[in-house]
């Protein structure tokens, strides 16, 4: 045992030693493959579907980063956003998180989620209403009613040094052995959404420090997980949203590989769609068998030119129906749009991380 445990302290400080000189290549590798990769094939007119923009002032209520958005039974939209916090915040928020509002009117109509969250990051209202919710720093996936009452926690709290464990470990990948004595399937690194399928299970993609996507029962027991880092088919690089449609496939936002890939409901992979359409794409929902996908494109891996940022709207089969947007703070412009939600009527809603807002998309 005593063996055992030098193996391992000394293989880590290997590794720490090694970590600031592999950083920066990593980084620049990563933008060597993603622009060979990319290829720009969108269509950037906003007319096409007649949209109009609105954007959602809120006179009494100030809004932090907006990073979800989601449609209730009721035709209310509901917003997640991070008030005075950001992702790297370690305090826990106190103001309201959760807001509902009249997508008419603009008006609110019931907040909550004050002393709750960190980092909320993803956010998802079932077909019963149910709210779920994944925080990035808290590491735990929560279920709401729709009255805002706590029901579920997924995810168990982490044992000493685990957090620098993943660190290294996304910077070395192939050293999961080591992470193994510390960590199992109920521990998330950084999960950044949920969905909850037909059957009430529920979906959840972890994906910062890990490369996972995570399939639990309506209890929150495991049944399986897809867990592969890289970039062939069934493997992720920063898996940052999930949804499904009405047979259950399961499309996965893989972003940092600049693609949708699609799986059964089993888990099986079944194609990869997207890759020529959008740079990178942060979150998506279908609605009337389309798929509507938020491009925030390359700004934060430090890009500076020509810089992509958009909403794609593609067949289930992957096929371009259109696209619009550009990179700014103006109508139909937008810097890190995080999240995107259709109601009924095909209006669009988008989430906004740097300019701090909610844009609708009116028909």
């Amino acid at each position: 045992m005593r063996n055992k445990f030098k193996y391992i302290l000394t293989l880590l400080i290997i590794i720490f030693l090694f970590f600031i000189l592999f950083n920066f290549t990593n980084v620049f590798i990563s933008k060597i493959i993603f622009n060979k990769n990319f290829i720009a094939e969108t269509n950037n007119s906003n007319n096409e579907f007649n949209y109009t923009s609105k954007i959602f002032n809120f006179d009494n209520f100030s809004i932090g980063e907006v990073v979800g958005v989601s449609i209730k039974n009721n035709g209310n939209l509901l917003f997640l956003h991070r008030a005075e916090n950001n992702f790297n915040s370690k305090t826990i928020i106190s103001q309201d998180t959760i807001i509902e509002i009249n997508t008419i009117s603009g008006d609110v109509v019931n907040s909550f989620g004050d002393y709750l969250f960190v980092a909320p990051h993803g956010l998802f209202v079932d077909k019963d209403d149910n709210i779920w919710i994944t925080d990035t720093q808290l590491n735990k996936v929560f279920k709401f009613n729709s009255d805002g009452n706590l029901k579920l926690i997924i995810g168990e709290n982490y044992t000493f040094g685990l957090d620098f464990l993943f660190l290294i470990r996304n910077k070395f990948h192939g050293i999961d052995y080591i992470l193994d004595l510390f960590y199992n399937d109920y521990i998330f690194a950084r999960p950044t959404n949920v969905f909850v399928n037909s059957n009430g299970e529920i979906l959840v993609s972890d994906g910062y420090r890990n490369s996972r996507i995570v399939k639990f029962n309506s209890q929150g027991e495991l049944i399986w997980e897809l867990d592969s880092y890289g970039s062939r088919e069934g493997e992720f690089n920063l898996v940052h949203g999930v949804y499904g449609d009405n047979f259950d496939n399961i499309y996965v936002v893989d972003r940092s590989n600049s693609r949708i890939q699609v799986f059964s409901n089993d888990g099986e992979f079944i194609k990869i769609i997207g890759d020529k359409y959008v740079q990178r794409p942060f979150s998506l929902v279908i609605k009337n068998d389309l798929l509507y996908i938020v491009d925030g494109g390359d700004y934060l891996n430090g890009g500076t030119e020509n810089l992509i940022s958009q909403i794609v709207i593609l067949t289930l089969d992957g096929e371009l129906v259109t696209s619009f947007g550009s990179f700014g703070n103006n109508d139909f412009e937008f810097i890190l749009p995080h999240d995107i939600a259709v109601d009924d009527l095909g209006n669009i809603f988008v989430a906004e991380v740097t300019n701090k807002r909610i844009q609708g998309f009116y028909k």
